[in-house]
C-alpha cells in the first residue's frame, strides 16, 4: 500500500503518517501486519466512499409527497448504481437557505427514484403545501458493511484463521492427494470434463490437492462461475453432511450462483436456500430463485443457525453472512 505525502503536510500529520507506515511495514500484507493492514485499508476505503457519495448531494431539488408520510425523490444515476443507495440508508433534508435539518430513511429504490419515510411531519406538510419548495439533499454513508468487515478482520486474527491464509510447510500438507482425478462419467457439466483448466480446478478443490484457500481466476467469460458451481455440486455429492456457504459481494452475483445451482436440478428446496436481507425488494428477486428463498407468507424470515445447518448449500451476500 503506497502512501504519498501532500505538499502542505504539517509536522503532526507527518508523525501520524510515519506511524501508519510503520504499521503497514513492509508495504504489503503479511501474517504479522494482517490486522493493522486491513483495518487501515478499510478506513481509507470508507473515507473514499464518503467523499464519492458527497458528489451526489443535491441542492434546490423538488420532492413529491406521494402518500401521507412518504416522499419521492428523483436521483440521477440510480439506474447505473451511482450513487448506490439501498433501503435503510439515511437521507438528510433541508429547505434551501434554512438551517434546520431533517432526516429520513430510504424505504424503496427503483431505477429513477428513492422513496423516503420517517421524515418529520412539519417538513412533509410544508412540501405538500408548497410543491415547488426547493430542498437540499445529502446522503449518509451506511457504516454497517464496514463494521462487518472490521469485525471480520478481528475474528480472522483471534480465531487463528491467518494460519490458513499464510500456511507454512508444517501445516500445509501440500500434495497429499495430488494427482487424483474424477471419472469422466461423474461430472455434472460435460463441458468441464473436456476443459483441462476447469477440470483441474474442480479436482483440486474436491480432492484437496493443496492447502486452502483455492483461487479460481481468469478473464471474463472463461467459465469461472460454472467451475465453482461444479465444485459445489461435487462437494455436496462426495462429502456427506457437508454444509457449503456460498457468498458474493452483491445480490446479482448471489442470484446468478443460486440460479446456476437450481438449473442443475441437483438440489431441492430443502437442500438449497438463498438468504436475503429483509431490506430487499421482493420483486427484484429472480423468479426461479424465489422458491428457494427465506420468504414466507409475504415477509422475509431470519433463519437461526441450527435451521441453516439443515441445508446443504446456503447462498447469501458477504455482508449478510457477517451477522
Amino acid at each position: 500500500m503506497g502512501i504519498t505525502r501532500y505538499q502542505s503536510i504539517t509536522p503532526e500529520e507527518d508523525i501520524s503518517l510515519r506511524h501508519v507506515e510503520h504499521l503497514l511495514h513492509p508495504g504489503y500484507v503479511t501474517q504479522h501486519n494482517y490486522k493493522d493492514f486491513f483495518h487501515i485499508a478499510l478506513w481509507v476505503d470508507e473515507k473514499g466512499a464518503e467523499l464519492m457519495l458527497q458528489r451526489y448531494n443535491m441542492e434546490n431539488v423538488n420532492i413529491t409527497v406521494i402518500q401521507k408520510t412518504l416522499l419521492e425523490l428523483e436521483v440521477p444515476g440510480l439506474a447505473e448504481k451511482r450513487p448506490s443507495l439501498i433501503r435503510g440508508d439515511v437521507v438528510n433534508l433541508r429547505l434551501h437557505g434554512d438551517h434546520i435539518g431533517y432526516k429520513g430513511v430510504i424505504s424503496r429504490v427503483n431505477n429513477l427514484s428513492i422513496y423516503i419515510q420517517g421524515v418529520d411531519e412539519l417538513l412533509i406538510e410544508y412540501i405538500r403545501s408548497n410543491p415547488d419548495a426547493e430542498i437540499d439533499v445529502s446522503f449518509k454513508l451506511g457504516r454497517l458493511p464496514y463494521e462487518r468487515m472490521h469485525n471480520g478482520v478481528d475474528h480472522c486474527v483471534s480465531s487463528g484463521m491467518t494460519n490458513y491464509l499464510f500456511p507454512d510447510n508444517i501445516i500445509s500438507n501440500v500434495g497429499i492427494l495430488a494427482g487424483r482425478r474424477l471419472p469422466d462419467t461423474e461430472f455434472f457439466n460435460p463441458a468441464i470434463r473436456g476443459n483441462p483448466e476447469q477440470r483441474s480446478a474442480v479436482e483440486s478443490i474436491l480432492f484437496r490437492s493443496n492447502f486452502a484457500p483455492y483461487i479460481v481466476f481468469g478473464p471474463p467469460g472463461t467459465g469461472k462461475t460454472i467451475t465453482i458451481v461444479e465444485a459445489i455440486l461435487q462437494l455436496v455429492k462426495k462429502i456427506p453432511g457437508v454444509v457449503i456457504l456460498v457468498c458474493a459481494p452483491a445480490n446479482a452475483a448471489c442470484d446468478m450462483l443460486a440460479s446456476k445451482l437450481i438449473q442443475s436440478k441437483r438440489l431441492t428446496e430443502k437442500e438449497l436456500i438463498r438468504v436475503h436481507t429483509d431490506t430487499r425488494e421482493w420483486d427484484t428477486v429472480p423468479e426461479d430463485v424465489k422458491g428457494y428463498s427465506n420468504y414466507v407468507d409475504g415477509e422475509y424470515i431470519k433463519p437461526r443457525g441450527f435451521e441453516l445447518m439443515k441445508y446443504r448449500v446456503i447462498v447469501t451476500t458477504l455482508i449478510l453472512s457477517g451477522r
